[in-house]
């Protein structure tokens, strides 16, 4: 485990701003590695390297957002159901005077301006790390990321805003924030042959499937209205298998049906045989059992490498996003700043807003969290986000036990 006290002495140079400089620019911001193991830090950055920065914008109007929200989601409200498009959540949250002042001020110091989102809320831009660190009055340096094959991030342990990004950046994200673990893991379907009435009314000991679950949780109809929509997110290279959907649904006698969208890749048909569990196994299952449970509604697989915030702003500047959203990947909270989860709390109620349903997986650790795996954290509450989240629907598992008489 890193040790904050330890870190001290190596990064004791990097403090080498003023106090009236500090005054100047405002409050200093630094970055927090105690209680992360997974990195590891090394020397200092090159000057002409090329580093990219995200810059979240400030955006209006979010506590009137927030009650909005309430009331399209309160079945005792006027305004129930009642959902907005995105143009017009963009017209009420959209802070286009700052992102046009964020823009001016990067291409003024020569960085490249790479991409923005639909609405302007997130910048991101690319320059040489001793631009930003003249910029930020820091130094950045290379860490390595364990569960990343030690790829190198590059990173600063403290920065101070420049007066004239003041009231205008809610905060410089790939600066100070390190790369929150995003977590999953495959899991094994046992399959059975026997899926008469009979061993649906009395399944098979240990074999979970469609039919047990729609006695279980009392589903009276699995037939879907196709006007609406449903997602399953995935990332850390997890893949959908189209054969074993058809597999399934014909092992199961499920109406056969396709995937309506693939996003970001990661669909290969012998993805189970070539890649192995590791890469075809979560989602695989989560993508065969939300098509049997909710059938008949045009279903997205939607692949994004990186983390949740980084999703969740592609899918919230989307028109037309899918009506519902599965996730079963998790970050501990411990680990996630309270910028990270305000912003991706931001991009949640504007889904909310819109008519979006955030299912999350609470986890498979208990209160422990996924660190208890590895051993890193042996007891204690670390829950997982985004269940913690108030935009989002926690969902737990159910360890069914079957009696039979």
């Amino acid at each position: 485990m890193i040790c904050a006290f330890c870190l001290f002495p190596y990064y004791f140079n990097v403090s080498f701003i003023s106090s009236t400089v500090a005054a100047l620019r405002g409050v200093r911001e630094k970055a927090h590695l105690a209680g992360r193991p997974d990195i590891t830090p090394g020397p200092r950055v090159q000057p002409h390297e090329l580093h990219s920065l995200v810059f979240a914008v400030k955006q209006v109007n979010m506590e009137t957002l927030a009650k909005l929200l309430h009331n399209v989601s309160d079945p005792s409200s006027l305004d129930y159901g009642k959902h907005w498009t995105r143009a017009k959540v963009t017209e009420l949250t959209a802070n286009p005077t700052a992102s046009q002042k964020i823009s001016n001020y990067l291409e003024s110091h020569g960085l490249q301006i790479l991409s923005k989102t639909s609405a302007e809320d997130y910048i991101t831009a690319e320059g040489k790390v001793s631009v930003w660190e003249s910029m930020f009055a820091t130094r950045f340096y290379e860490f390595k990321h364990k569960h990343w094959n030690n790829a190198k991030i590059i990173r600063a342990m403290e920065y101070s805003l420049p007066n004239e990004l003041s009231g205008h950046v809610e905060f410089v994200f790939d600066l100070i924030d390190f790369p929150v673990p995003v977590y999953g893991k495959p899991v094994i379907n046992s399959r059975s042959n026997d899926i008469s009435t009979e061993s649906a009314i009395m399944p098979v000991f240990n074999d979970v499937n469609p039919a047990l679950l729609k006695k279980i949780y009392g589903i009276s109809n699995n037939t879907g209205n196709a006007l609406t929509s449903q997602a399953v997110f995935s990332t850390l290279g997890q893949t959908f298998s189209p054969s074993d959907l058809s597999i399934f649904q014909t092992t199961y006698n499920i109406p056969k049906q396709s995937i309506a969208h693939a996003i970001g890749a990661h669909v290969k048909d012998d993805a189970c045989i070539s890649e192995g569990l590791e890469y075809c196994g979560e989602v695989n299952l989560e993508m065969q059992y939300l098509m049997s449970t909710a059938q008949n509604i045009p279903t997205t697989f939607f692949y994004s490498e990186g983390s949740l915030l980084k999703w969740i702003k592609t899918v919230s500047n989307m028109v037309d996003p899918p009506k519902v959203f599965t996730i079963s990947f998790v970050s501990p909270e411990l680990y996630l700043s309270t910028y990270y989860i305000n912003a991706f709390n931001a991009e949640a109620m504007k889904l909310g807003i819109m008519g979006v349903t955030l299912l999350a997986a609470a986890g498979d650790d208990g209160a422990a969290g996924y660190d208890v795996r590895e051993g890193d954290l042996q007891c204690g509450y670390f829950p997982n986000f985004p269940a913690t989240s108030p935009y989002v629907t926690v969902v737990g598992a159910t360890q069914v036990k079957i009696f039979i008489y």
